[in-house]
């Protein structure tokens, strides 16, 4: 069977990279010298972070960085505009509270609207 190739970054594309991946993955092995940017990106986060903390993750894919960080704010709001990523999200963070949502809607489609967070927004395209 042969699929057929689909528009990088788009609905479909993501999609298939959760039904076929398990996740947005990088399939490919870091080589460079230097500290590694993922890395840092946790650890500056991690310094941010605490029980009283409101996080709002835009675009949080499978749920990676709320699966590791969620169970030590006060809230991890996430969304993503893929439902297949999204359900994927909520089986990797119970503790964050998950969404389907495609930011193009407006705001009166996101349920926590009314609420202040720290805006974390990772892996966006």
């Amino acid at each position: 069977m042969t699929l057929e190739p689909l528009k990088p970054h788009s609905r479909e594309w993501y999609a298939r990279l959760a039904r076929e991946l398990g996740g947005y993955r990088h399939p490919w092995a870091r080589v460079l010298d230097g500290p590694d940017p993922e890395l840092t990106f946790d650890a500056l986060l991690a310094e941010r972070l605490g029980p009283g903390v409101r996080v709002l993750e835009a675009g949080c894919g499978h749920g990676p960085d709320a699966a590791r960080f969620a169970s030590g704010v006060g809230r991890w709001a996430a969304f993503d505009m893929v439902p297949e990523l999204a359900a994927q999200a909520r089986a990797n963070a119970p503790h964050a509270d998950i969404h389907e949502w495609n930011a193009h809607a407006g705001p009166d489609g996101l349920p926590y609207r009314e609420e202040r967070y720290v805006v974390l927004a990772s892996n966006l395209s």
